[in-house]
């Protein structure tokens, strides 16, 4: 039997290993969450046969396979160990950073709950720019993270002063700043689930993947949350504040970004100026600020 073999790196990262336990598993049931992020995407939005959908670390891709056929689906998780219960149109088994994409449009993009796992703020910010280039005019870009607000953000910063190698879910919203107005609408649908789970202790070992996933010691991570919560909540149980962030890309907007980058080309170029392509797009981008 060949051994599956990990990367160095990979042993450090929350982007697959905590995937395949009990926690995870255990998590999903409880909070329904795949199921109301289909249901919302299926009430929202309407896919043709043709329509590419790319699923960016969607495990075994059920929520793609509620909004479109297989063969139109295309799904990027690094877990070596994944087993996918259908044949997608192309399977990529890397990290989104990694890989190119740029000979696709996609109609949807769907990434939940992967961005505060990519490592660092600029890995995040630059897998978010690169996924807003690869969506079609009329497409939109799902992305599904964790709010960290009321009981969670207490959890979070006790996770920061009592984990040494803490790891948890967030997005930074000043990106959406980036986003050009009239190319972009972006629009949110805010949800809270319940983490009602039967005992404190594996409602603590829930913590473990919330937070410290990153220590493969569950059972001791776990005993660590155990006190607190134990203290603070009258029964294993406490919301988590997420949010649905639904980013379209406006067709009329691109159009006209490309033709002020066109018109400023042209222009500096009657003048004689020697500015590069870079340097033209900095002038179309100004002249759309005005």
């Amino acid at each position: 039997m060949t051994q599956t073999k990990f990367k160095p790196e990979d042993r450090l990262q929350k982007t697959w290993i905590p995937e395949g336990t009990v926690e995870y598993k255990s998590f999903k049931h409880v909070t329904q969450e795949n199921k109301w992020i289909a249901d919302t995407l299926k009430k929202e939005f309407s896919l043709s046969t043709g329509d590419l959908v790319l699923d960016v670390g969607g495990r075994e891709g059920d929520v793609a396979l509620a909004i479109q056929k297989p063969e139109f689906i295309h799904l990027v998780d690094p877990d070596p160990t994944l087993k996918l219960p259908f044949t997608p149109a192309l399977y990529l088994r890397e990290k989104i950073q990694n890989v190119d994409l740029s000979g696709h449009q996609y109609k949807f993009v769907i990434f939940g709950h992967v961005l505060g796992y990519l490592g660092t703020q600029a890995v995040q910010a630059e897998v978010f720019r690169k996924l807003c280039k690869l969506v079609a005019p009329r497409g939109t870009l799902a992305l599904f993270y964790n709010r960290n607000t009321g009981y969670m953000g207490e959890l979070l910063k006790f996770s920061k002063e009592n984990l040494p190698s803490g790891h948890y879910d967030y997005f930074d919203e000043n990106l959406f700043k980036e986003l050009p107005n009239d190319e972009f609408d972006v629009r949110f649908e805010d949800i809270s689930f319940e983490l009602d789970y039967p005992s404190y202790e594996e409602l603590a070992r829930c913590c473990w993947f919330l937070f410290g996933a990153m220590d493969q010691d569950i059972n001791g991570i776990a005993a660590k949350f155990l006190p607190k919560l134990k203290a603070d909540l009258s029964k294993p149980a406490f919301p988590i504040e997420e949010r649905l962030a639904l980013i379209t890309r406006n067709p009329m907007g691109k159009l006209r970004h490309e033709t002020l980058i066109a018109s400023a080309g042209a222009s500096t170029r009657l003048a004689g100026s020697k500015l590069s392509d870079e340097e033209v797009e900095q002038i179309s981008k100004s002249s759309a600020q005005k």
